[in-house]
């Protein structure tokens, strides 16, 4: 159904776009999560009382009270791929306590937060998840030393080719650990942006590791661990 919101007209369009690209292939490539399962997120919905969307509500509304601006809001939830989980629970948002303007209004909300940090195509339909304009990437390279690996000798590059690819793989295993199906909540991938020198340049970044709901996760090393990848091209 139409609703005079753009931004819920456009997010209709792509998730059944995305409904449809899970049952061909490749269907693993699609926004906002390589599977779209709406049901998964129906285990919050069905305390008829203070159910999760409920809380949402009121807590959005409360800060709002307080006087605090959607922008702050969303920087609240972190990443934009944290927020774009919930988005899974618009499928069930129907059996809430919500009336229906509520559940129209805290969809609107959460499609605005989520495109509030992304400085265009807030539902990477072009494949490219932007969060940095040029200054920022700039201002972030500016503090990092990048390693040229093609010039090292071939037994360093190919010793740190391996290491990188295990780090990556080892965060990436933790993130499925802490936050199990919905493991985006503790990651966000964004680029590709086009350096100076016409390299494309990936950021990784892994938040939120030292995870309060386990105790194991105190003996961590880092909170964040942040990754920045250069390449001469990238293909989708």
């Amino acid at each position: 159904m139409k609703n005079n919101n753009h931004l819920l007209n456009k997010f209709t369009e792509v998730m059944a776009n995305a409904l449809l690209g899970v049952s061909e292939e490749p269907g693993l490539y699609i926004w906002p999560m390589p599977y779209f399962h709406p049901a998964e997120g129906n285990f919050y919905l069905y305390a008829p009382k203070n159910s999760f969307l409920v809380q949402l509500r009121s807590l959005i509304d409360g800060l709002r009270n307080k006087g605090v601006n959607d922008k702050d809001i969303a920087l609240l939830f972190k990443k934009p791929s944290r927020i774009a989980t919930l988005t899974f629970l618009f499928e069930g948002m129907r059996y809430s306590e919500l009336t229906k303007e509520e559940r129209v209004k805290l969809a609107i909300d959460i499609l605005n937060y989520i495109a509030s940090f992304r400085k265009e195509d807030p539902f990477c339909e072009e494949m490219r998840n932007i969060l940095w304009d040029e200054s920022e990437v700039r201002d972030v390279l500016r503090k990092v030393n990048l390693i040229s690996i093609p010039q090292l000798p071939r037994d360093k590059s190919t010793k740190i080719r391996k290491l990188a690819s295990q780090i990556n793989a080892s965060l990436w295993l933790l993130c499925e650990y802490l936050y199990f199906n919905h493991h985006s909540i503790g990651h966000e991938f964004h680029g590709p942006y086009r350096l100076d020198n016409g390299l494309l340049l990936i950021v990784r970044e892994y938040y939120d590791l030292k995870n309060e709901l386990w105790s194991f996760s105190d003996k961590l090393p880092a909170n964040q661990i942040t990754s920045f990848e250069v390449y001469e091209k990238i293909q989708k």
